[in-house]
């Protein structure tokens, strides 16, 4: 299988996240402490601060810029995830450290809660702010996850160690143990609501290694918890996306130096090869490994799964390795971007590709779209793109389609 990419250059540092539209237009959440765009960018910069906010509409196909928002106040601002409803308008989930980050006057939380706010932002299909508001308490919350039930929006994200989901001013749920927890990702279908991650906690369940992924089922409507299990094997073991097919399967990426992961022996890649290596799962289904003699990681700070509409799976994320199973060559920096595209079975590799130079690549959201994926990527190098602290960096995405 042969697909041809396009490589696109963004005005920014970074863009951890990209979805499509109903109609295939394309939408990014990212983060610039600038940007370098020649078309007027909605929303003023309010002052020399850290960060901000961005969200990019592109048109599909031709992939003309439709608007750029810039979203934050005067101290760190950052956009992680994006979905958009039916009639076209973007819902941004997010974090902030600003005190004066703009909401509205129908926000479900008008005031900062204190050591930095997720929040929830809902942009027109002009990327004019419809709606937005604060959603945390007094110690740091994280907007990792947004997803769209009836074109009603649900955050979700990390709060004080602790993962939650919340839909709406009041239903909102948080679940973990003692340790560490991180939520990522989620994904719904039907009356089911599903949201994903890693764990260290050892007092939730049983823990196989120092940190396993876990997978939460939740009832759409109430929030109430119904299912939680955790997936892993006897090592350190992170998931970073969720995606579910057409018939409620459950599918997870991420990274792992388990060399045990369960049912590993279904998948097309049946050990870990190199210490960390990125791997897919279905729940209660096949698991593959994925990667070379060095490391791997499917997920760094993006939605890195996604389903195209025959139910095969795609994934994005970073490797160290010359060796990886794919087309194309090692770029030679430290780290090249890749893509991989796997059976809903998870026993064959249909595709996957190198996508890196001589300077350092991390592959973070992707997304399904007819004939291929899109996926978002950040490049660092030394004089190139938006000065971040002692580096230098710019976001592209890359198109992949036959």
């Amino acid at each position: 299988m042969l697909l041809a990419a396009k490589l696109l250059i963004l005005a920014l540092a970074d863009c951890d996240d990209i979805t499509t539209s109903p109609v295939g237009d394309l939408f990014l959440a990212c983060h610039s402490p600038s940007d370098t765009f020649t078309v007027p960018v909605i929303g003023g910069k309010t002052s020399n601060d850290e960060m901000d906010g961005y969200v990019i509409r592109l048109k599909k196909d031709t992939y003309d810029l439709v608007y750029v928002t810039r979203i934050g106040g005067s101290a760190y601002d950052s956009a992680s995830r994006v979905g958009v409803d039916s009639q076209g308008n973007a819902w941004v989930a997010g974090f902030t450290k600003s005190a004066d980050f703009p909401v509205t006057a129908d926000a479900w939380q008008k005031i900062y809660g204190g050591d930095g706010d997720a929040f929830l932002m809902k942009l027109s299909p002009t990327g004019q702010v419809l709606f937005s508001t604060f959603v945390g308490g007094p110690k740091s919350d994280f907007g990792n996850a947004i997803v769209l039930i009836d074109d009603e929006p649900v955050i979700g994200g990390t709060s004080d160690g602790d993962g939650f989901v919340q839909r709406g001013p009041s239903r909102r749920v948080t679940f973990g143990g003692k340790g560490e927890e991180k939520l990522t990702g989620m994904a719904h279908h039907g009356a089911k609501l599903y949201a994903t991650g890693y764990t260290k906690s050892k007092d939730w369940k049983k823990l196989r290694g120092p940190s396993d992924a876990f997978v939460v089922r939740l009832n759409a409507r109430t929030l109430a918890v119904e299912k939680v299990e955790y997936f892993g094997g006897s090592g350190s073991d992170s998931a970073w996306g969720i995606a579910i097919d057409k018939r409620g399967g459950v599918y997870i990426a991420g990274q792992t130096d388990s060399p045990d992961l369960p049912r590993a022996d279904r998948g097309f890649q049946k050990k870990n090869h190199g210490g960390v290596d990125a791997f897919v799962a279905r729940i209660g289904g096949a698991t593959t490994y994925f990667g070379g003699s060095q490391k791997d990681e499917a997920g760094y700070d993006g939605q890195d799964i996604a389903l195209d509409a025959e139910g095969n799976i795609w994934i994005a994320g970073i490797t160290y390795s010359t060796d990886l199973p794919a087309q194309g060559t090692y770029g030679g920096g430290e780290g090249d971007a890749f893509i991989a595209k796997f059976t809903p079975s998870l026993s064959k590799a249909i595709f996957a590709s190198y996508c890196g130079s001589p300077s350092r690549e991390l592959g973070e959201g992707i997304a399904a779209i007819p004939g291929g994926a899109v996926m978002t990527m950040v490049r660092f190098g030394d004089k190139d793109g938006i000065a971040v602290g002692p580096f230098h960096a710019h976001s592209a995405i890359t198109i992949w389609r036959q």
